[in-house]
């Protein structure tokens, strides 16, 4: 589509510019604290060939940045979501991480510029020092193409120059000593989908296996299922439209057609440097007729309705992963070995190792998988 050059190649013609002038280098510690956004996004849907303009902004959310010295091409950002509730900033961390590293595109005393790329998604930040201000381009598409975004936002921000002994927040375990096992080169993908609609209501069920034989035929699952009820008929506590999540991963050795060695089903998602894990959702054995027991031993379901206010939270979580996801953004499978729940025993800290698999799916299944995921999140809430 011609649109979709018109977002690209001027960007690439942008960067090119904006990196052959960076040379000014800003010498010192930098701490910036910015107010709530606000600003303009223009959408065009490509079902109705028309563009929308949007007053957009992030109520209740006070972005930060930080410069060091002695990693002149970073700068560290944290921008949460927006809260206009004034829920506690802890819970909507939960839901979405606003943690991110930006590459520096030029920095000066009159300028700190740079860039992050997620999937289909750009941002652009463009700090001021001397007039105090901060302005932030973001734009990006579906990569089905059925959207296509562009956004500016400005902000009032306050600069503030620290000493060497000022630091970030340095609490990412980068001190653990535990073994990483990284994979993200397979020898076999196998995806399925499955999809449909009825009454208001819809599915969308993803599994996904990634196996690699040089590493004794090493494979890798995930089924993950978003299901709708809009009618309630199917929610035996109170008959009102409920969501149901299920997740589902698995880690083993494919040693034959009918015998699979289970050696983790702990799981956690890693996704633009944010960690999700599950542990508010009901952690129940493999059901016979909804997984199969000897690739699975565990699965994680929840329920969510009007009613069941406490799984907001991970509601979000789950929103927020399927709306990455459906950008193209980069996933982690994290596996924990040996899994205590397979193992059926106390596991020692010195035994434990990290799986750690890119989630890559069948390359002609790509657009059905998008499609799917992107279903959920495009779909009007019941609540």
């Amino acid at each position: 589509m011609n649109l979709k050059k018109n977002f690209i190649y001027p960007l690439v013609i942008l960067l090119s510019v904006l990196l052959f002038f960076s040379n000014n280098v800003l010498a010192k510690k930098v701490y910036v604290t910015c107010d709530p956004p606000k600003g303009q996004r223009y959408d065009f849907e490509a079902n109705d060939k028309e563009w929308k303009q949007i007053k957009d902004g992030f109520s209740g959310s006070h972005p930060t940045f930080f410069y060091d010295d002695s990693k002149p091409e970073e700068l560290k950002t944290h921008w949460p979501a927006a809260n206009p509730l004034g829920i506690d900033p802890k819970e909507i961390e939960k839901i979405v991480s606003g943690k991110a590293t930006e590459k520096i595109l030029t920095i000066n005393d009159d300028l700190i510029e740079s860039i992050q790329t997620g999937g289909t998604n750009t941002w652009i930040t463009r700090l001021y020092p001397k007039k105090g201000i901060g302005v932030f381009l973001r734009h990006g598409y579906y990569l089905d193409e059925t959207l296509y975004f562009g956004a500016v936002y400005k902000s009032n921000c306050n600069f503030k120059t620290l000493d060497n002994e000022a630091s970030e927040d340095n609490s990412n375990n980068e001190d653990r000593d535990i073994p990483v096992k990284n994979f993200d080169e397979y020898s076999l993908i196998r995806t399925q989908v499955t999809k449909g609609e009825r009454d208001g209501g819809f599915v969308c069920r993803l599994q996904n296996y990634m196996g690699i034989e040089s590493e004794n035929k090493l494979l890798a699952g995930i089924d993950f299922i978003f299901t709708l009820d809009g009618t309630g008929k199917n929610n035996p506590d109170n008959q009102l439209p409920r969501y149901i999540i299920g997740l589902s991963g698995t880690v083993g050795n494919y040693e034959s057609p009918e015998s699979f060695i289970i050696k983790s089903g702990v799981i956690s998602l890693e996704i633009n440097g944010g960690f999700f894990s599950f542990e508010k959702y009901d952690h129940e054995l493999a059901d016979k007729e909804f997984l199969d027991p000897n690739l699975y031993s565990h699965t994680y379901f929840l329920a969510f309705d009007k009613s069941l206010k406490a799984n907001v939270v991970p509601f979000g979580q789950a929103m927020n992963i399927l709306l990455q996801m459906s950008f193209g953004a980069d996933v982690y499978l994290n596996f924990l070995a040996p899994d205590p729940y397979v193992e059926k025993r106390r596991v020692l800290e010195e035994e434990i190792e990290f799986y750690r698999f890119k989630l890559e799916f069948q390359e002609d299944k790509k657009e059905e998988v998008f499609a799917c995921l992107s279903r959920p999140t495009r779909k009007d809430l019941l609540f």
